[in-house]
């Protein structure tokens, strides 16, 4: 009985460190990471909020394998870029994986040329082109209620104003890359799409 009455009272910091101690490496960075990252954003940070979700798609390259792996990491910004300099600062100057990462700007229409694509919400009239790129082995990031079930593979959310993500393993089962069952651990996983 005392023993329970004891347990009763750690602290849950303690039972995550034990959780922590029993984990990878990789993982361990990535929940620092993730804990970082989402600290609460009031509502005129919006800046803020890109920030986080710039540091979001870092590390899904990290935990992301494409069926082919040469040359830089391209990561596409489609219509309206809501980061301001935050996606270019993130990635300025490191590499992932031993792989340096561009970032671009495109417009609907062209020829998308990536590994990660992000729309954000002020283009949710033009998701129905997004199915130009169903079963390519592109990631495609949205930030739009329902995204992850009609239209892309992860989607960004605000969860008492913290930015969190649902992934759709569907769509990425059919885009031919693989996810970290790490990754998919730290994600609401969604249903649906092509």
């Amino acid at each position: 009985m005392k023993q329970s009455h004891n347990r009763s009272l750690r602290s849950p910091i303690a039972d995550s460190k034990s959780l922590y101690n029993g984990t990878s490496k990789a993982l361990k960075v990535f929940i620092c990471a993730l804990i970082t990252m989402s600290s609460s954003i009031s509502g005129t940070a919006q800046q803020t909020e890109y920030s986080v979700k710039a540091a979001f798609i870092l590390n899904f390259l990290k935990f992301i394998e494409w069926p082919t792996e040469s040359g830089p990491f391209k990561v596409t910004v489609l219509g309206k870029n809501p980061f301001g300099s935050s996606l270019d600062d993130v990635f300025k100057g490191k590499t992932v994986r031993g792989r340096k990462v561009q970032v671009k700007y495109g417009t609907w229409g062209q020829q998308i040329d990536a590994d990660l694509v992000f729309v954000p919400a002020s283009e949710k009239e033009k998701f129905g082109e997004l199915s130009s790129l169903a079963n390519k082995p592109i990631v495609v990031v949205g930030e739009s209620p329902g995204f992850a079930k009609k239209h892309g593979m992860i989607n960004f959310i605000l969860v008492q104003d913290r930015v969190v993500f649902e992934i759709n393993p569907k769509i990425a089962k059919s885009s031919k890359v693989k996810l970290s069952s790490k990754l998919l651990q730290l994600a609401k996983i969604v249903d649906g799409g092509r």
